[in-house]
């Protein structure tokens, strides 16, 4: 019988899970492969998700939240990718997947800032001279 109850993944569950399978059903190179398409084509969908999609009121506060949980989800996601501390930082990057995820997840931070931002805020910001 089928459940009817809504799925719920706290803090990236089913990703660690899907991790920890790939990593004990296939070679590590091919599993760490295979994972960062995952990880890299979900933050894809994350990110036109919540900067382009227009957001009814009721959930615009539940955005900053989301992108925020998302970001950490990632953070917690990432060392299984990264072949060192400056990889992981992204101070230098040897990987073109690691590459693409920071990327798309500094979009998703800016995104965070001009999303969950008020407008008041914004414009004090853009007014100031860097």
């Amino acid at each position: 019988m089928i459940s009817r109850d809504p799925l719920f993944c706290s803090e990236g569950e089913t990703f660690r899970g899907t991790r920890q399978d790939l990593w004990d059903t296939l070679p590590p190179k091919t599993a760490q492969r295979v994972f960062a398409g995952m990880l890299n084509e979900s933050l894809t969908i994350f990110l036109a998700r919540y900067s382009q999609a227009v957001i009814s009121q009721a959930r615009l506060p539940l955005i900053p939240n989301d992108i925020c949980n998302i970001l950490r989800c990632v953070a917690n996601l990432l060392p299984a990718l990264s072949s060192c501390a400056k990889e992981l930082t992204g101070e230098k990057i040897g990987s073109q997947v690691v590459s693409q995820l920071h990327d798309k997840c500094n979009f998703l931070l800016t995104t965070l800032l001009f999303r969950g931002a008020p407008l008041s805020t914004l414009h004090k910001v853009c007014l100031m001279k860097f």
